[in-house]
């Protein structure tokens, strides 16, 4: 089964980089309130369930979440970018070497 190792966020509340790696065995996110510890977990919640709804709600650039079983690795890329003349906005997967556009 995969896990997630790692996560990237570009442009998480706009401005800000997020970088998190996860171990194998547990892991706990803690923070004050207010730091972004639901919004990165609706994030990747999102990006993983390809949730476009959800994803309209949630701001960033790009995030990068790499899966590792084993030796065996996968990265998920998802960039955003909004369509001002559509008003829409088109995520742009690329899970390992397959790209997929969704709006």
């Amino acid at each position: 089964m995969y896990k997630i190792q790692s996560v990237h966020i570009r442009g998480f509340w706009k401005s800000k980089i997020l970088k998190v790696s996860f171990r194998d065995d547990v892991n706990i996110l803690h923070g004050k309130n207010g730091s972004g510890k639901t919004t990165f977990i609706n994030i990747l919640n999102a990006v993983l369930s390809v949730d476009l709804e959800a994803l309209a709600d949630l701001a960033f650039d790009s995030i990068t979440i790499t899966l590792v079983d084993g030796t065996k690795r996968k990265t998920i890329r998802v960039n955003s970018r909004q369509i001002p003349e559509r008003s829409y906005i088109e995520y742009n997967y690329k899970v390992s070497q397959k790209h997929f556009k969704v709006y």
